[in-house]
């Protein structure tokens, strides 16, 4: 009977216990959370926060985006805002509207010396294409805009972009202009002057001459003036007045082979020195000849390397360029037989030191026979009317003629040719007919020249 009683407590004791637990559970339910999502834009997150169902939201600071208005948080077309409750987990998107005024940016444009040319308002994000300033300026060339003031970081004005207020920077440099000066139709020599800087005057010197100044008509009745500042390319023509007994050759004292140019200037001795050496005397030049006349002092002296043994005939202007006539005294010179084969016909080029030179198929000839080259292929130019572009070049020779001046051997051989030939190479008895011919080379006042003496004769004796 007892062990009964006892079974009967011990369910009710299990009961009671039971039910307290399960009671207990009721009373303490589970919390559930979601993360909330603000973006600005499809793939740009803002802030998230994690919040409790049925909380009240949470919104973040407004955001902001330049030249735009923050209208609110939206998810698909509805808004967000206020105290409605979290309903579950949610991405909320930020919605943006365009401020509608107006920016504008002030630029200014400046000179070289930082004074402002203009100053205007430019729309945000225009171009300058519309809004630049004259850049024309009298004797100068405007050579862009330019953003620092060292003028280093150049802008294209019709692709650069106002994006804040802008100085921009002009460069301007001054016009170059070309200076002739004239001795009668011959260019005496040429100048390059930049704006606004003074003109420097070439040498006048010569020999026998007194410089009576440089005019700007070749009639010599209006003078220039030295402190004039040169705004365009000019002509000068220069005047002299012989002196006589002042060991000049006055033009209108030319005699014997060269009384044909007696009296001229212009471009009637320059026809009449042409004409000379197209129709004097004769064309011949057999191996005993240019043995006859290249040799001086004892000895054969060789195109191109000098002194030596004669080895055969050198035509300075090719054989191969040359027209009918294939000889002529004046063109044809003694050489050395390896040296005339290496020379072949390649037209001749510059070059530097003593020794001649072979080099991308153009022969320089050496210092010491460059003038003698140049007085040659001068002469046969004018003798048979080819062009010197077939052997090099006018500057070039005219530069040589210069720089290797008419020596005692070229005289003499000048002489034995007219004893054969009944001509002279005119530019070896007065060298600076070559200037009245042809003018000056390019860069004439760069070279150190001493008085040009022209019309001097440099022979002083020969047979008439």
């Amino acid at each position: 009977m007892l062990k009964k009683v006892f079974s009967i407590l011990s369910l009710i004791l299990i009961f009671t216990i039971v039910s307290c637990q399960v009671k207990d559970d009721i009373d303490d339910p589970v919390t559930l959370k979601f993360q909330l999502t603000f973006m600005l834009d499809e793939t740009t997150t803002y802030k998230t926060f994690e919040v409790e169902i049925g909380q009240p939201m949470i919104y973040p600071e407004d955001p902001s985006l330049d030249d735009y208005i923050f209208i609110g948080w939206y998810a698909n077309l509805e808004e967000f805002s206020g105290d409605k409750v979290v309903p579950e987990a949610l991405t909320l998107y930020a919605k943006f509207q365009p401020i509608q005024t107006t920016i504008e940016y002030k630029v200014t444009f400046k000179d070289e010396n930082n004074s402002t040319l203009l100053e205007t308002a430019v729309l945000k994000g225009d171009t300058l294409k519309d809004y630049l300033p004259s850049t024309t300026k009298q004797h100068y060339q405007f050579k862009g805009w330019f953003i620092d003031e060292e003028l280093t970081i150049g802008v294209d004005p019709n692709n650069y972009e106002i994006l804040e207020d802008t100085i921009l920077y002009g460069k301007w440099e001054a016009n170059d202009y070309i200076v002739t000066f004239y001795n009668g139709n011959a260019i005496y020599a040429t100048v390059r002057v930049t704006y606004p800087e003074a003109l420097d005057l070439p040498d006048t010197d010569r020999e026998g001459y007194e410089f009576d100044g440089w005019f700007t008509d070749s009639a010599l009745t209006k003078p220039f003036n030295a402190s004039t500042i040169i705004t365009q390319n000019t002509a000068l023509y220069g005047k002299w007045t012989y002196i006589s007994g002042g060991g000049g050759i006055n033009p209108g004292e030319f005699t014997g082979y060269y009384a044909s140019l007696s009296g001229l200037s212009g471009n009637a001795l320059v026809n009449a020195v042409k004409d000379l050496i197209r129709y004097t005397g004769k064309s011949t030049g057999t191996t005993a000849q240019v043995k006859k006349v290249d040799y001086y002092n004892g000895t054969y002296y060789l195109i191109y390397d000098g002194n030596g043994a004669y080895g055969n005939r050198e035509h300075v202007w090719p054989e191969s360029k040359l027209g009918s006539v294939k000889d002529d005294l004046h063109n044809l010179r003694a050489a050395n037989v390896s040296t005339n084969s290496k020379r072949s016909n390649y037209p001749y080029t510059d070059g530097t030191g003593t020794q001649w030179q072979l080099k991308n198929n153009a022969f320089y000839p050496g210092s010491e026979h460059v003038g003698d080259v140049a007085r040659i292929v001068l002469y046969m130019s004018i003798r048979q009317n080819l062009s010197l572009n077939a052997v090099g070049n006018l500057d070039m020779f005219l530069r040589w003629h210069y720089q290797d001046p008419v020596n005692d051997f070229e005289r003499h051989r000048n002489n034995e040719i007219y004893k054969i030939q009944q001509n002279r190479n005119p530019f070896i008895d007065y060298p600076d007919l070559v200037y009245t011919v042809f003018g000056y080379p390019s860069n004439y006042v760069s070279f150190t020249y001493e008085s040009p003496y022209i019309f001097t004769n440099t022979v002083q004796t020969y047979v008439a």
